[in-house]
C-alpha cells in the first residue's frame, strides 16, 4: 500500500537557524486506497494531508505559537503534496 511519510523539523520551521539533532516528528498517510485521478481521491488525500499536519505541527499549536501552528501546517501539507507527486511520477515512469 502506498503511503507518505509527512516529516518536519519543528525547530527548523520555528527558527532561522537549524541545529543538527532537532526532533523530527513524522507520521505515516496511507494513500494506496485512492484513486488520484479522481476530484473524490484528491480530495480525500488532501484531508488525510491537513490531518496529518495538524498532529505533526500539535507542538505549535498553543496560543502564543499560533502563527508558528499555521506555518508549520502549510508547510507540512505543501511538502506532502509535492512528496506525493514526485512518487505518483515515479510509479508511473517506472510503469512504462
Amino acid at each position: 500500500m502506498k503511503s507518505l511519510i509527512l516529516a518536519l523539523s519543528a525547530a527548523a520551521l520555528f527558527s532561522s537557524a537549524a541545529v543538527a539533532g532537532d526532533v523530527v516528528r513524522q507520521t505515516s498517510v496511507p494513500f494506496g486506497d485512492l484513486n488520484l485521478a479522481s476530484k473524490d481521491g484528491v480530495a480525500a488525500l488532501h484531508t488525510r494531508l491537513v490531518a496529518a499536519a495538524n498532529q505533526v505541527c500539535a507542538d505549535s499549536k498553543e496560543t502564543t505559537q499560533a502563527p508558528l501552528y499555521d506555518e508549520c501546517r502549510q508547510k507540512a501539507v505543501q511538502q506532502a503534496i509535492f512528496k506525493v507527486s514526485k512518487s505518483v511520477a515515479e510509479h508511473l515512469a517506472a510503469a512504462q
